[in-house]
């Protein structure tokens, strides 16, 4: 430790930790290990409660493998992109199947009428769905 004080943790470790193994006393754990070496490990036939277990894990594992097959075949194709020219206020909303894509550029018009004022007006009208507004 060299000339650091010890704190309350080195105190209790050197107060506390067991001697260290005689050399007599590895010499005979070696020795013991060193006979078992050579020794045969007997086999253990498996039961059928883990023959059951073991099928029931690769079943479970199948299943996951298919489901994921599955999911990726039916998965829907993506949704065309969507180019919005600038200048021009769009609404764009994604159903299950399709994309609706509304421009709100004519409605604007040249009375001064708030472009985030169509877009709330539209969403109040809309029965349901995500809806992104964009302006470019």
């Amino acid at each position: 430790m060299g000339n650091e004080p010890m704190n309350d943790l080195d105190r209790l470790w050197e107060a506390t930790r067991p001697a260290p193994p005689s050399a007599e006393a590895w010499d005979r754990v070696w020795a013991g290990i060193v006979e078992r070496i050579d020794e045969p490990v007997p086999m253990v036939a498996p039961s059928r409660g883990r023959w059951a277990a073991v099928g029931l894990v690769l079943l479970a594992q199948a299943a996951a493998v298919l489901l994921a097959v599955g999911v990726g075949r039916h998965a829907p194709a993506p949704p065309p992109p969507i180019h919005v020219e600038e200048g021009r206020l769009v609404l764009i909303r994604g159903a299950a199947d399709a994309v609706e894509v509304a421009d709100l550029t004519p409605r604007l018009g040249s009375a001064g009428v708030d472009a985030w004022y169509l877009v709330h007006n539209y969403f109040e009208s809309a029965a349901a769905g995500p809806f992104v507004a964009m302006a470019e």
